[in-house]
Formats: structure tokens, C-alpha cells, sequence
């Protein structure tokens, strides 16, 4: 697959899952820009970069739908007894739908003091998770205007509950940047919350498809002496197929 402007969401075939497993490898930060380029490839790059980060993280999750299935499965450890957990994850339910963005930014006031600013990107939030202090740090690289009746106001003079209540309205406004889980161990009956990363669980799914891939193409390479390529470029039936001809 190479994905052009405007052909809209695209599939991944097997040689590119392991390109991408490559990439998180070497350049994990990667990773996620590589996915959104074939989830919205409509859009440009800085398009993409700009896209707050609930929209990224929903349209990566689309992705994994289309490509994989819409159902995935997870992993966990209960806090409470310590038993394994596997999850069902129904893709599309977890994506959150979101409201329209207002044209002029997110807008929040206190008193006197009012600030505008936009939805945090993932390069704000990770630059962000960096600073002592991560929600003004965001805050402050997401600002449009801060002010004092008519006179500019700098970041660190905002009153706290302002920084609160623009942290509240950024949350309502992107509801998917802040997935939860909420399963129930089968063991013990614990229900608990469970952050959702999606580019982590991107990275574990990679690295089990790279490793069957990578063992699919050692047996029929031994079996038939056929070069990577032509074996990932088969349909996986096809593969199976194979595999089972071969005794493997």
C-alpha cells in the first residue's frame, strides 16, 4: 500500500506491518505519524501533526478496524488479586464521538482573567509530560491569548482554577484523548479503570504480527526456498496453505 492524497483510509498488507514493526523499532516516536499517514492519508502532513490528540488516537483505532478485525485483544493485571486478564476490545464502540470544534479555540474565563487556546497535539502532550508541572506546561503550548481584563496575561499568572477549568473543557471538547477501561476480574469480581494507550498497544500487536510473519516465512523459505517478498506477498490463505503442505 502507498497511500496519496484523498484516496481515504488504506489497507496494510504484510511486508508493511513488518516495515512498521521495523520502525517502532528503530524509531519508535515514529511509529504513530507512520499509522496516521494510512489512516487519513487525505490529509497533509502538518494536517496531521495538527490534529488534537483524541482525533489522532481515533482515527488510529479506525485503522486497526479496518485492517485487523474489529475486535482486539488485550491484556491486564488485576490490582486487587493479581490474576491475569484477558479483554475483548470492541473497536468501533471505543471510539468516543466527539463535539465540533469551536472556530476560534477553546475559550474559558475567571473573574477577569480569560484564556483561548487550542486542543493539545501528541507533540504538546509529550513535550508536556516532560515538566514538573504537565497540565500548565500543555496549557501554556496550547495558548492562543491570555488576558487580564484588556491587558496580556503570561500563563504562570492564570488563577488555578482557570488552569482547571480549561484542563475540564479541553477534556469535553476531545473525549477520546482520555480513554478508560473499565473491566471486572473473572477471578476475584474487582471492577477497575484502565487507561487505553493506543500507540502502545499498536507496538505489542506489531511485535506479535511481526514475530508469526517472520516465523510463516522462515518454514515455507526452508520448505520451498522462496525469497521473503514473494512469500509476504501472498494472501495469508495462501500462506496457510502452504504451511500446511509443508508440514509446518
Amino acid at each position: 500500500m502507498r497511500s496519496t492524497r484523498g484516496q481515504g483510509a488504506q489497507q496494510i498488507d504484510a511486508a508493511e506491518l513488518l516495515e512498521l514493526w521495523d520502525l517502532a523499532q528503530a524509531r519508535p516516536e515514529a511509529l504513530g505519524p507512520a499509522l496516521l499517514a494510512r489512516a487519513l492519508p487525505e490529509l497533509d502532513e502538518g494536517e496531521r501533526a495538527a490534529l488534537p490528540i483524541g482525533r489522532r488516537d481515533a482515527a488510529l483505532l479506525g485503522l486497526r478496524a479496518r485492517v485487523l478485525g474489529p475486535v482486539a485483544r488485550a491484556h491486564a493485571t488485576c490490582p486487587e488479586c493479581q490474576a491475569a486478564i484477558e479483554l475483548d476490545l470492541p473497536l468501533p464502540e471505543m471510539i468516543v464521538p466527539a463535539p465540533p470544534l469551536p472556530p476560534e479555540g477553546l475559550a474559558v474565563a475567571i473573574g477577569e482573567h480569560r484564556l483561548r487556546m487550542r486542543l493539545p497535539t501528541a507533540d504538546d502532550v509529550a513535550a508536556a509530560a516532560r515538566s514538573r508541572a504537565p497540565i500548565r506546561a500543555l496549557i501554556e503550548r496550547c495558548a492562543i491569548e491570555a488576558t487580564c481584563g484588556a491587558s496580556p496575561c503570561p500563563i504562570d499568572a492564570l488563577p488555578p482554577a482557570l488552569i482547571d477549568a480549561a484542563a475540564a473543557e479541553a477534556a469535553a471538547l476531545d473525549p477520546q484523548a482520555d480513554l478508560e477501561l473499565a473491566p471486572e476480574c473473572p477471578s476475584c469480581g474487582h471492577g477497575f479503570r484502565l487507561a487505553f494507550d493506543v500507540l502502545p498497544f499498536y507496538r505489542v500487536e506489531l511485535a506479535a504480527l511481526a514475530r508469526r510473519l517472520a516465523g510463516e516465512v522462515a518454514a515455507l523459505a526452508r520448505a520451498y526456498h522462496w525469497r521473503e517478498a514473494d512469500i509476504l506477498a501472498m494472501s495469508p490463505a495462501r500462506r496457510q496453505l502452504y504451511l500446511e503442505l509443508a508440514g509446518a
